[in-house]
């Protein structure tokens, strides 16, 4: 099954876009191949529910314990599976640092998923 954001609460959307600033953040920078990434996630979902909510999410400046209360949220493990692999997708479009590695790990222990 693919998902668009039309099908995510707006909570999971948070959720999303959350999970992935915070990846694109978490090595101090946003990369060529890390915006690329996004910008490809947003196309294939919408693009413009995406950055909307990308913006919204910025007001609310998450950190990892916001993200991880907000993943607590997702009670649909298709759309927890879906979360964690754009996490991950745009994590690995540079090679995924240590510091992203945990924040995935830690979303991934948090939705109890199977290891990748």
């Amino acid at each position: 099954m693919t998902l668009r954001l039309e099908d995510l609460s707006h909570d999971e959307r948070l959720a999303l876009v959350a999970a992935l600033r915070l990846v694109v953040q978490r090595d101090g920078r946003v990369s060529s191949p890390e915006a690329g990434a996004l910008q490809t996630i947003a196309v294939r979902l919408g693009s413009s529910i995406f950055w909307r909510t990308m913006s919204e999410s910025q007001a609310n400046s998450s950190d990892e314990d916001s993200l991880l209360h907000e993943a607590q949220s997702v009670q649909r493990d298709a759309v927890r599976q879906f979360v964690y692999d754009c996490a991950r997708e745009v994590a690995e479009a540079d090679g995924i640092d240590p510091r992203e590695a945990d924040l995935i790990e830690r979303l991934r222990l948090a939705w109890g998923l199977a290891p990748t």
